[in-house]
């Protein structure tokens, strides 16, 4: 059996990658002498974008938590929750999210120097995920990755244990995991916004997220966010958006990024 694994050491510098005609045992041990020297976890607390803090009870994600994001956008979430992350100089690990493309990280602005992909998790998940955890500071998990019933209870001590953390991401309404979770956000609703009088562009997404969990977060609660603004940005929600229609000349126009002329609802999609 064969995997892809693609270790990227600087975006458009240089790169190192091993094929889908590398043997995993081979691929494993690469990722393991490239990021094991090099991560240090010096905080408690991994940080992310301001605007997203209000998801955590901790305002970052705490090292060895599980979080699961879940639902449409779930993708574009957990993007956006590794970018400070990242800026930080920290490492991010991604095991079976082939959908995620470079182009859709490096366009937040977030740098890849330290990001290491396995594409194709077929065998051996458990020793990939062993040895990432042991060398970077946050793994993404896709829904292509499954972890045997028998490994669970393993999977999460040793996540623990090493000190690294893991959001699992699955368009689905829920993920996989049910043991060992600390946190789930599930984007609820997705909505994109910059459509009217049957033309224009696309300009900005509102997202809903519910996120429930245990311990500090075992209340449910809603929060919104632009995901992205009008902008560009990440931005929460913390008050109604105006739905009412400015007339200029006798006909409804837009005239700021709040008061858009129409909502449409996309299917759920990344």
């Amino acid at each position: 059996m064969k995997t892809l694994c693609r270790v990227i050491e600087r975006m458009f510098d240089h790169s190192t990658e091993v094929n889908a005609g590398t043997p995993v045992s081979e691929a494993i041990k690469e990722i393991a002498d490239f990021v094991a020297p090099t991560s240090l976890a010096n905080e408690k607390i991994l940080p992310v974008d301001k605007e997203l803090a209000a998801l955590f009870p901790a305002k970052g994600i705490r090292r060895g938590s599980i979080v699961s994001v879940s639902g449409g956008a779930s993708v574009s979430l957990a993007i956006a929750l590794t970018a400070e992350i990242s800026r930080g100089g920290n490492w991010i690990g991604v095991v079976g999210l082939p959908s995620l493309g470079l182009s859709a990280v490096s366009e937040m602005g977030i740098p890849l120097q330290r990001w290491v992909f396995i594409d194709q998790p077929k065998v051996q998940i458990e020793e990939s995920i062993a040895v990432l955890a042991a060398g970077v500071d946050l793994i993404l998990l896709g829904e292509e990755t499954k972890i045997a019933p028998s490994q669970t209870r393993r999977f999460v001590a040793r996540i623990r244990a090493q000190g690294s953390s893991v959001i699992f991401v699955t368009d689905k309404n829920s993920s996989q995991l049910t043991f060992g979770l600390d946190l789930s956000l599930s984007v609820k609703s997705s909505k994109w916004l910059g459509l009217g009088m049957g033309h224009g562009r696309l300009s900005s997404r509102r997202v809903e997220v519910s996120v429930s969990g245990r311990g500090a977060a075992s209340r449910s609660q809603k929060i919104a966010f632009w995901l992205p603004n009008s902008q560009g940005e990440i931005q929460r929600i913390t008050h109604s958006v105006s739905r009412e229609k400015k007339v200029i000349q006798g006909r409804p126009s837009v005239v700021s990024g709040s008061e858009l002329e129409e909502t449409i609802d996309i299917p759920q999609a990344s």
